[in-house]
């Protein structure tokens, strides 16, 4: 195993990793992933308010129409004379009066409640509208900085790799390959230099195994799975 060469070869890789963590945490992505959730949820409040007030605009109307459907046999009763009428009659008639007046007043009470519920359901539409806009609008600004930041660090991006590839050129396909494989499973660095008679993540090594390493051996840490050496003094 070439180490020299997979230690160059991780040590540009470790650059262009960086660059990309840096682009990862940029304050400027970070604020253009919250204003897209942000403006996701603004969006779903919106859609609701529009189902919630055409549900209620529907109930309005319902309620309405059996308001003017009891109104009229109210209006009818109203217009007889109840100097013509016995007492029995009047009795009949007030009877009558008196429930579809109590429906009315009920059926009146209803309509407003929903006229009220049609006005704060369009009050949280257009709250949520204008807030949406408002993030649509920072959200385009942010999204500018951030792809002006990696625009920036593309051409060095871009440099990196290239050198990267020409690294990997002179060293062994198998070495390569398992340690494209040690950093798809998130570890990296690969190759770990020893520390005393530690791993890097801080695992205490066995005399055997710090033994091998001093003769030049590469080991694979039980703890964190990277390749441990023994850097020449």
């Amino acid at each position: 195993m070439s180490l020299e060469k997979i230690l160059q070869y991780q040590k540009k890789d470790e650059e262009i990793i960086e660059i990309e963590k840096k682009l990862e945490h940029s304050p400027n992505k970070k604020a253009m992933i919250n204003l897209q959730k942000v403006g996701r949820e603004l969006s779903e409040i919106s859609i609701s308010c529009e189902k919630e007030s055409s549900e209620i605009v529907k109930q309005y109307n319902e309620l309405k129409a059996i308001y003017e459907k009891n109104i009229k046999p109210l209006q009818l009763i109203q217009e007889k004379n109840i100097d013509s009428m016995s007492e029995k009659e009047v009795g009949e008639f007030l009877k009558v009066s008196n429930a579809l007046s109590k429906n009315l007043n009920l059926l009146d009470k209803k309509l407003e409640d929903q006229a009220k519920r049609i006005q704060n359901v369009l009050a949280s539409y257009e709250e949520a509208k204008d807030k949406y806009k408002q993030t649509k609008e920072s959200l385009i600004v942010y999204k500018a900085n951030f792809e002006k930041e990696s625009k920036e660090q593309e051409p060095r991006i871009l440099a990196l790799r290239k050198e990267l590839s020409e690294l990997g050129k002179n060293i062994d396909d198998a070495l390569l390959k398992k340690y494209e494989a040690k950093k798809s499973d998130k570890i990296f660095p690969v190759f770990v230099a020893l520390n005393g008679t530690s791993c890097r993540c801080g695992m205490e090594l066995p005399a055997l195994q710090t033994d091998k390493l001093n003769r030049g051996e590469i080991l694979e840490c039980d703890h964190c799975h990277s390749y441990i050496y023994k850097p020449k003094q």
